[in-house]
């Protein structure tokens, strides 16, 4: 078996076990899939009217730069028929789901909502959504929102500090457990099995992925992608941190041509 083959089995076997929490599903899942969006958003906002238009502004790994600073590669990025603006955020780990994670994001989608000199009250509401695997916050509940309130007299009142911001935690630790709608597409976020999925349309998208070979086609093609990713990075740091071409070429048993391909910073 060649080594390419022996990848690809590799990417096959995987398939199966993927579950819609994980990045590798969820970056092909959601990508300029305005339904799917539609349907986590509306149930999680409890907003059954909230319609997501213009389908280029559905994408997952969408990077908004900064420009001089940290650009930010968001998971999934939509905005509603209102103007408002969601971010969902797929973290399996604590560190990717903080709430600085989180006032990053805002920040930046703040930063490129406006025009130059455009009043800051006509700043859209924003909405950060982290799908964890886990309660990181320990509130023992499915869904918190992360508080913004007035203080008075150096005590918290119960007083929503209005700027249209909002920082929203979803966790699926309670999924089998929580019968409320929010709990059954968790419960669904954590399913490997297609047939296991309760909602009909992400049931449905599920399946293409996994049970169709146009699907697994499309999924071995992102983990390639993002294998391909793994090894840009390290090329470049590598470079950076002063190795060779040849030392580089030699431990990663690169061609010159996958060399160059892997050395050159992707277009912004």
């Amino acid at each position: 078996m060649t080594p390419m083959s022996q990848t690809r089995a590799k990417f096959e076997a995987r398939i199966p076990r993927l579950r819609l929490i994980d990045d590798t599903m969820a970056q092909i899942f959601f990508d300029n899939n305005i339904p799917c969006v539609e349907t986590v958003l509306r149930t999680i906002l409890d907003k059954p009217d909230l319609v997501v238009i213009d389908i280029t502004l559905v994408q997952t790994q969408k990077v908004v730069h900064n420009y001089g600073g940290r650009e930010v590669r968001l998971d999934v990025y939509a905005e509603d028929s209102t103007g408002k603006r969601y971010n969902i955020e797929l973290q399996r780990t604590k560190a990717g789901a903080s709430l600085r994670r989180a006032r990053l994001n805002l920040s930046l989608m703040d930063a490129r909502a406006l025009e130059k000199g455009e009043d800051p009250d006509k700043l859209p509401d924003t909405f950060i959504i982290f799908i964890t695997e886990e309660d990181f916050f320990k509130k023992g509940v499915t869904l918190w929102e992360a508080p913004r309130t007035y203080w008075l007299n150096g005590k918290v009142t119960d007083k929503r500090a209005d700027d249209g911001s909002h920082i929203v935690y979803v966790n699926a630790e309670y999924a089998d457990t929580d019968t409320s709608a929010i709990g059954k597409l968790m419960k669904d976020f954590m399913t490997a099995d297609p047939a296991q999925i309760q909602n009909e349309l992400l049931r449905e998208r599920m399946t293409y992925f996994k049970l169709t070979e146009e699907g697994r086609e499309k999924m071995c093609q992102v983990m390639e992608d993002l294998l391909k990713d793994e090894k840009r990075t390290y090329v470049q740091g590598l470079l950076k941190a002063g190795a060779s071409k040849e030392v580089i070429m030699a431990g990663l048993h690169l061609t010159e041509e996958e060399f160059e391909e892997l050395a050159t910073p992707l277009a912004s």
